[in-house]
Parts: structure tokens; C-alpha cells; sequence
């Protein structure tokens, strides 16, 4: 069976090992602590904004208790009457809040990518160190990839010769088929070799006479 060398595993521990992400942690400790403040200043914002958004479409005025009182005191009615934030006023103080909670969000949206490059980083940095172990990884593949392919050309001139094994030849077959052609392990072949050995050993049928006429190929075709 086809497997890792042994020494690939100790290479990959070693690589793994000698990582250093201290600088990517540091940086994403900050931009994390950002984010924080951030988002939190944002919705505060938000919820003052919704807050005035219900005041306003409740608004009939100055409080009545508010002009009593400076009433009581002794303010003049048309300027009592003009106490407290007018309509406008409110309306210009919900739209400043939108704003601000807007650019606080765009401002979370950096922060959230620049985490994002930072951990991307970190990925990549992880993928280069494992680079030699995924070559020893394909090696495996392709070593058993050509053996699934042998096998498929002597179950193939086996199963034409005797007339039997349709199913072994079937399932080899689909094995083929998912391990050669466009973005698989293997290029496509029209033609793949039968091993030696068994081509030799067949051909030995050719000269048993005509209850068995028999020409041994030593190559089978790919359809």
C-alpha cells in the first residue's frame, strides 16, 4: 500500500512547530479590541437615533409641564411657549446620529477586513510550511492512481478474453474514469499499457489451439 514517508510527518511537525503568528496576535488583540468600541459606539448611536425617530413622530410641541414650570417662574409666555428642542431640531439630531452610526459601521467594516487579511496571513503562512508534505501527499496519489489504471487495462484484456468478470471490469472502470481526464489526478489516455507480466502469461493462450483462438493485445483501448 502506497502511504506518507514516515520522515514527511516528522518535516511537517518540525515546520508546524516553528510558526510564530506573535505578530498577527498582537495586531488582531488591538483590531478586535476596535471592533469593540467600535460597534458599541455605533449602537448607541442606532438606539438614540430610533429613540428620537419615535419622539418625533410623536411630536405636538413643547411638554406642558415643561412651560408650566416656566410659567411658575416667571418666563414670559411666548418664550415659555418656545421651550425645549423644537421639530426640526430633533429631526436635524436624529439625522447627525444616522450619519455617525453610519461611518462607525463603515469603520467596523475596515476593521473586520483588515482581521480577515490578518487570518488569511496566518492561513497562508500555514500552507506554505505544510507545501512539502501535500507533494509527498500527491506522489501517494498518483502512484496509486497508476496502479488503479494498471489494474484497469488487466481487467479490461482479462474480462475480453474470458468473457467473464463484467462487474470487477465495471467497477475498475468508473475507478478510471473519476481519476483520468480534465482537472483529475491523471491526463486522459486513449491507450494504457497492460503490465508485462500479464500480457506475457496471456499470450501463452495463442498457441492453444482452435477452441480457444486467442490474439493478446498489449495495450487496451480507452473509450
Amino acid at each position: 500500500m502506497k502511504t506518507v514517508n514516515p520522515q514527511a510527518y516528522r518535516q511537517l511537525a518540525e515546520a508546524i512547530e516553528a510558526l510564530d503568528f506573535s505578530e498577527e496576535n498582537a495586531e488582531l488583540e488591538v483590531i478586535s479590541q476596535e471592533i469593540e468600541a467600535v460597534r458599541g459606539s455605533a449602537v448607541k448611536a442606532e438606539t438614540e437615533a430610533s429613540k428620537l425617530a419615535q419622539e418625533i413622530h410623536e411630536f405636538s410641541g413643547p411638554a406642558p409641564e415643561l412651560v408650566a414650570d416656566a410659567l411658575l417662574a416667571g418666563v414670559a409666555p411666548s418664550e415659555a411657549a418656545r421651550l425645549g428642542p423644537s421639530k426640526e431640531e430633533l429631526v436635524s439630531q436624529k439625522q447627525a446620529l444616522q450619519s455617525s452610526a453610519s461611518n462607525l459601521r463603515e469603520r467596523e467594516r475596515a476593521l473586520r477586513q483588515r482581521k480577515r487579511a490578518l487570518e488569511d496571513s496566518a492561513k497562508t503562512k500555514v500552507a506554505h510550511a505544510v507545501q512539502p508534505f501535500v507533494a509527498d501527499i500527491e506522489r501517494v496519489i498518483n502512484e496509486a492512481a497508476e496502479e488503479i489504471v494498471s489494474a484497469f487495462a488487466s481487467l479490461r484484456i482479462l474480462s475480453e478474453t474470458t468473457g467473464s468478470f463484467a462487474l470487477q471490469n465495471l467497477a475498475v472502470r468508473e475507478a478510471r474514469e473519476g481519476i483520468m481526464g480534465p482537472d483529475r489526478i491523471l491526463p486522459f489516455r486513449n491507450k494504457i499499457a497492460i503490465p508485462p507480466g500479464l500480457s506475457s502469461a496471456l499470450s501463452q493462450l495463442e498457441d492453444k489451439g482452435v477452441a480457444f483462438p486467442a490474439k493478446i493485445r498489449e495495450e487496451v483501448q480507452v473509450f
